[in-house]
């Protein structure tokens, strides 16, 4: 009988431990009050600072099963895109410094893409506390992060593009950032694909 319990109880720590994690993305900016803690969510393959929702769509025959899509999720390295899609979307940086995701059942990116990239650490805030943050480090050695206009002379506490430093790209135009905040939300997919 106690082998039975103990079977039981190890079969649902290991389903635990198996279920995939995701998180919610905002801006950790502190000497930027106007973008510290801003959402960042997935918008028409870019990154968007101070965006309402997602850019989503879900490709099942039946709606009632698709996911919600009003969030933008992704894992612990944020390597991938919490999608329902079969494959996913992984999440790649381009050698011009855009942080994407190709269409869903797609493995395209860019010659020189990187995938990967992004590494914790815990950062201090006010309280004395520390909140997990992700940053930026491409394969060449650059590294950082930055809050770009979305378009040319568009105010950036509005809204902004999230970039990473490369070879090619160094922030100009841009303001740099501390880093990535995640905050976890579940296992639960937050679109059937984003846009």
């Amino acid at each position: 009988m106690h082998i039975y319990a103990f079977l039981t109880q190890f079969m649902g720590l290991a389903s635990v431990v198996a279920a995939k994690s995701y998180f919610t993305i905002t801006l950790h900016a502190p000497q930027y009050a106007v973008l510290n803690g801003k959402v960042i969510n997935a918008r028409d393959r870019s990154f968007i600072i101070g965006a309402q929702s997602p850019s989503t769509r879900c490709d099942l025959k039946d709606l009632a099963q698709c996911p919600a899509g009003d969030s933008t999720l992704v894992n612990d390295d944020m390597s991938f895109l919490a999608s329902a899609a079969p494959g996913g979307q992984f999440v790649y940086v381009a050698p011009d410094g855009s942080i994407s995701y190709p269409p869903a059942h797609s493995s395209l990116r860019p010659p020189g893409a990187q995938v990967g990239g992004f590494h914790p650490y815990l950062a201090p805030v006010d309280n004395g506390e520390s909140v997990h943050v992700l940053n930026w480090r491409s394969n060449d050695g650059t590294a950082g992060l930055w809050a770009c206009p979305v378009s040319p002379g568009a105010p950036i506490a509005y809204q902004a593009v999230l970039k990473a430093a490369t070879a090619r790209f160094n922030g100009l135009g841009c303001l740099a950032v501390d880093g990535i905040r995640i905050q976890p939300a579940g296992s639960d997919f937050g679109a059937w694909e984003y846009t």
